[in-house]
């Protein structure tokens, strides 16, 4: 034997509850999704400020890291300039020296080949002597 219900119809206190209850449902369920929608939205934004402060961290980094290659290459022309200015200072002051050495008979040849190389290219230039 078999029995099949067609239709159930429960006080109307009852179903007042029955649909009360599925209301609150859907209310939980709708809350809990935007509960996690606003979560994800935030973990997101998170994302996103943490990744533009790295990205601006770097762009600084590769900033200070140019600035002060360029200030090492310009202190290494300046005292590159600095060098090359003070070994022509000094041969000059020796040849401005020469006829006052010159009077005491005495002969100074600068010890350094390449400074008297360079002093022996001055003379040339200044047409006092001639390289062989």
């Amino acid at each position: 034997t078999r029995v099949e219900i067609q239709r159930i119809d429960p006080p109307r206190d009852i179903q007042e509850a029955m649909a009360k209850q599925m209301t609150a449902e859907r209310e939980k369920r709708a809350m809990i999704l935007i509960a996690e929608g606003k979560k994800e939205s935030a973990i997101k934004q998170a994302e996103g400020e943490k990744q533009a402060r790295i990205l601006r961290a770097e762009g600084i980094k590769q900033e200070q890291i140019l600035i002060a290659e360029g200030q090492a290459e310009a202190i290494k022309k300046v005292l590159e300039a600095l060098r090359l200015a003070d070994e022509k200072y000094l041969t000059l002051q020796y040849i401005e020296k020469l006829p006052e050495l010159a009077k005491y008979g005495n002969l100074i040849v600068p010890y350094d080949t390449e400074a008297l190389i360079g002093l022996l290219r001055v003379l040339q230039k200044v047409g006092k002597t001639k390289l062989p």
